[in-house]
């Protein structure tokens, strides 16, 4: 089963090339592939009408790593490794279907032999069935019906194929999480921060500022004024920030999947652009409110 473990790699020739290629290997029974969607690109699945413990499916990948430019006919050959013994088994391509991730999506697709179950003597190790979403709690009591029906002493125990594959992606969800909740608590220490310091730095100027004013400075004059600074601090910390963050995520983190997203330049800008947003909003009243101060001025007579 795809996520659940009896996928393992064999050695494998074809009749192309004397090369001996170590492919993965899976035993699937009549109607597997349908019931789990494969999509044939060429030849047959396998068929209960048919006798397939000779008879091979490949994926794409499998195809190409082969060289087969015609691959349905052809033959390859097993070469047992696991015992030692060197015995030999040739196989016929019946089909090719499309490549799907049998593994995570921490690792690439990789050739794929599909081999039918008819060929081992316990036939299967699992019953796959395909439920339609309204009808899951009638339909896995009918089967378990039928599951003491025909092996009483055997208990009945069943998986969701959706809730295998989520699990191979549980510690992702909770370093989200972890990121999600230390990032926001950075964020939130920074504008508390950066709200003091904008406090401070106007009470500081406010005889930089009501002279300023005597003098004719409007109230945009002295906001750009008390903003210009921060803007700088901002700036400068967004660069600093920048070859961290892609290290971290590039290198550290997303190198681990084969199949991942690609930071773009617009999504560094992106984040600088909310970056300064977010301080300004933060800096925006006290630098409002300072610019609004009125002085009192001494007249004398």
């Amino acid at each position: 089963m795809p996520s659940m473990g009896g996928i393992y790699p064999q050695q494998y020739q074809s009749e192309d090339s004397p090369e001996v290629r170590s492919m993965h290997t899976m035993e699937i029974g009549d109607e597997f592939a349908e019931t789990m969607g494969f999509q044939l690109l060429d030849g047959n699945m396998f068929s209960a009408s048919t006798n397939d413990s000779l008879s091979v499916i490949l994926n794409e990948s499998a195809v190409k790593t082969f060289g087969l430019s015609d691959p349905i006919g052809k033959k390859i050959t097993f070469i047992e490794q696991t015992y030692r013994s060197g015995e030999r088994i040739t196989f016929t391509v019946i089909g090719v279907i499309k490549d799907f991730n049998y593994k995570t999506l921490h690792e690439k697709i990789t050739p794929l032999v599909i081999q039918s179950n008819e060929i081992i003597f316990t036939r299967m190790s699992y019953v796959v069935a395909r439920l339609k979403p309204s009808a899951n709690a009638t339909a896995i009591s009918q089967i378990e019906a039928k599951w003491k029906n025909l092996a009483p002493n055997s208990p009945f125990q069943f998986r969701f194929l959706d809730d295998v594959v989520e699990s191979n992606y549980r510690k992702e969800e909770r370093m989200g999480k972890v990121f999600a909740l230390f990032s926001g608590l950075s964020i939130f220490i920074a504008l508390i921060g950066l709200l003091g310091l904008s406090t401070y730095t106007a009470s500081l100027r406010s005889k930089e500022i009501g002279i300023r004013k005597v003098f004719g400075a409007g109230i945009l004059d002295v906001f750009l004024l008390l903003t210009r600074g921060f803007t700088g601090i901002v700036l400068i910390s967004f660069l600093l920030a920048i070859p961290i963050s892609w290290y971290i995520m590039e290198i550290w983190w997303l190198r681990s999947f084969a199949f991942r997203i690609q930071i773009s330049s617009w999504t560094i800008l992106g984040v600088g652009f909310a970056s300064f947003a977010v301080a300004f909003i933060t800096v925006c009243y006290q630098s409002v409110k300072a610019s609004s101060y009125k002085p009192h001025v001494l007249t004398t007579k």
